[in-house]
C-alpha cells in the first residue's frame, strides 16, 4: 500500500462510498514502457490540486473516497 493518496481521499475503506484503485499495466505498451508507474505519480501530483469546485460548490476532502492503492 502506498503512503501517498489521490487529493487526500484519506477515509476508511469500510465508510466510503468510493473506492479508487491504481492499475499499473505495460501489457499492450510497446517500445516505451513505464505506464506502469502511472498510478503512483497521478497520485503524487494530486497534492497540487485544488480540492474545492467552484461548479459543484463542494471540497473532495469533505466526500467519503478512500485510495486502496495498486
Amino acid at each position: 500500500m502506498n503512503d501517498v493518496s489521490f487529493i487526500g481521499c484519506n477515509a476508511s475503506f469500510e465508510k466510503s462510498k468510493v473506492v479508487l484503485i491504481g492499475a499499473p499495466f505495460d501489457g499492450t505498451v510497446s517500445n516505451r514502457p513505464g505506464t506502469r508507474f502511472a498510478p503512483n505519480r497521478i497520485r503524487l501530483e494530486s497534492d497540487a490540486i485544488e480540492t474545492y469546485s467552484p461548479y459543484q460548490d463542494e471540497d473532495i476532502e469533505f466526500k467519503q473516497i478512500h485510495d486502496k492503492g495498486d
